[in-house]
C-alpha cells in the first residue's frame, strides 16, 4: 500500500471484520487501533490483553489456604488451575482473576484470585534497520507489554541509530497494512497524532538516510548568499536569512515569501 500522509494512521480493515472485532476507543487519537491485539479498553484505561505463551503468576485463596501457582498459557488461550481448565486468552489480568473465581465457585466458596503476567510472550514487534544498538540491544524481536507507542517502542530497544532517516520510518502491520510514519514530526515538533500505536505482529523499519543528505531551507533572491541553508528545529524566518548573509539594499523585505 501507498505511503499515507497527513497523521498516521492504517488503512480501515473490511466493514464485516469491524463489526466482529472493534473495540470502542475513548478518543478520536486511538481511532487506529479500534482492533489492536495487545491491549483492550476497561474503565477507559487500557490493559494488557493475556495470549498464549504468556506466563503468569496464579495468587490463590480459598479460605485459610493460599496457593501461588505459575503457569504458561496453552495455544488454544486456556490455562490449568488446579484441577480445572479456564478460558482466558484475551482477557486482561483483572479479567482473567474473576473468570477463574467463576470456574472455581462451582467447588469452593467465595475464591479470590490475583493474576500477575510474568513474562510477556505472547505480542512481539519486529524492528530492524537504522537502530542503535545499546546494552546489547538493537534489531530484533521484541515483546509488547500493553499500550505501547512507536517512540515509547524505539526508547525501549535503544533507540536509533545517528543515520536513521525518521521522516520515512515504516510500520507493517500483520495483515499486510502498512504506514509511512514521519518520527521527526513526531519528536522534534510535538506532532503526537502521528505517533503509532504498536499491535502484535507489527514490524517496523528505520531507513537510514543516504550519504551526505541533510535537512534544508533553500534562500534565493535578494540576500547576500543565495542557496542552501541547514535547517534546525524551531529555526525561525529571520534566522533562515540571517544564515544567508542577510538582505541586499534592493530587497524589498515586506514581500518576502515562504
Amino acid at each position: 500500500p501507498p505511503p499515507v500522509q497527513g497523521p498516521a494512521a492504517f488503512p480501515s480493515p473490511p466493514a464485516e471484520a469491524a463489526s466482529e472485532r472493534a473495540t470502542p476507543a475513548p478518543s478520536p487519537q486511538d481511532s487506529i487501533i479500534l482492533h489492536n491485539q495487545s491491549f483492550t479498553f476497561v474503565d477507559g484505561v487500557p490493559q494488557y490483553r493475556i495470549g498464549p505463551g504468556d506466563l503468569l503468576e496464579i495468587l490463590l485463596a480459598r479460605g485459610v489456604t493460599q496457593d501461588r501457582l505459575t503457569t504458561t498459557v496453552r495455544a488454544d488461550g486456556r490455562i490449568p488451575v488446579l484441577f480445572v481448565d479456564v478460558a482466558i486468552g484475551g482477557l486482561t489480568p483483572e479479567q482473567a482473576a474473576r473468570e477463574i473465581e467463576r470456574a472455581l465457585g462451582a467447588y469452593y466458596r467465595a475464591p479470590r484470585v490475583e493474576v500477575v503476567v510474568k513474562d510477556f510472550n505472547s505480542k512481539k514487534v519486529t524492528v530492524f534497520g537504522a537502530v542503535s544498538a545499546i546494552a546489547g540491544r538493537g534489531s530484533g524481536i521484541y515483546p509488547l507489554r500493553g499500550r505501547t507507542s512507536l517512540t515509547e517502542f524505539l526508547a525501549s530497544v535503544g533507540g536509533v541509530g545517528q543515520e536513521a532517516d525518521l521522516e520515512h520510518v515504516r510500520v507493517t502491520r500483520e495483515d499486510g497494512r502498512a504506514v509511512t510514519v514521519n518520527l521527526f514530526a513526531v519528536i522534534a515538533e510535538g506532532e503526537l497524532s502521528r505517533d503509532v500505536v504498536m499491535d502484535a505482529g507489527d514490524v517496523v523499519f528505520i531507513p537510514a538516510r543516504p550519504p551526505g543528505a541533510e535537512r534544508k531551507v533553500v534562500v534565493f533572491g535578494e540576500v547576500a548568499k543565495p542557496g542552501t541553508v541547514p535547517y534546525r528545529t524551531d529555526m525561525s524566518l529571520a534566522e533562515v536569512i540571517a544564515e544567508a548573509g542577510g538582505i541586499t539594499e534592493l530587497a524589498a523585505a515586506d514581500e518576502t515569501r515562504i
